[in-house]
């Protein structure tokens, strides 16, 4: 014969251990997020299989939290040789980083007061960002009509952004 009392404590106890299974929420899969406000050393930039280092001493990336962009390279013997602003957008998810340089002054003539307005847009795909390290490439770069691969990699600095 079925003992009623066994069978209903064990109904209780099934439906209990279900319930504690059950009421245990999943952990969702958080995705870490960096700053990417401060300033970043071009450290690598190769356009094509071409080093657009070479002639550059330093190069420096600002990204204010605000959204402004900045850039400014040095030649060789540490005298700014270019510059450019504009504005810049990181994705939520932080795959993706899109610049919109506003003003590049780069005509060599060491005056930085007559650069060219322009409005020059470059996508690009993060594939490494962390706390230090921001790499990113994009095919977005036109060479003689073709679409070229633009590789950077930066890397944050302990200079202390400037006033906008």
């Amino acid at each position: 014969m079925i003992n009623l009392d066994n069978m209903k404590k064990k109904i209780i106890y099934l439906f209990m251990i279900s319930v504690v299974f059950t009421s245990c929420k999943k952990e969702e899969d958080t995705i870490t997020k960096y700053d990417i406000s401060g300033v970043w050393e071009t450290v690598y930039a190769n356009l094509d299989g071409d080093d657009m280092l070479t002639e550059y001493s330093h190069v420096y990336e600002f990204f204010w939290d605000d959204g402004t962009y900045g850039s400014e390279g040095y030649d060789l013997n540490g005298n700014l040789d270019v510059f450019s602003i504009g504005t810049y957008s990181l994705s939520a998810d932080q795959t993706s980083l899109t610049y919109n340089i506003e003003y590049i002054d780069d005509d060599g003539d060491d005056d930085f007061t007559n650069g060219t307005y322009t409005s020059i847009i470059l996508l690009f795909d993060v594939t490494k960002f962390d706390n230090s390290n921001l790499h990113i490439n994009t095919w977005n770069i036109l060479v003689d009509g073709a679409s070229v691969l633009y590789n950077k990699r930066l890397e944050k600095t302990n200079i202390t952004l400037p006033p906008l």
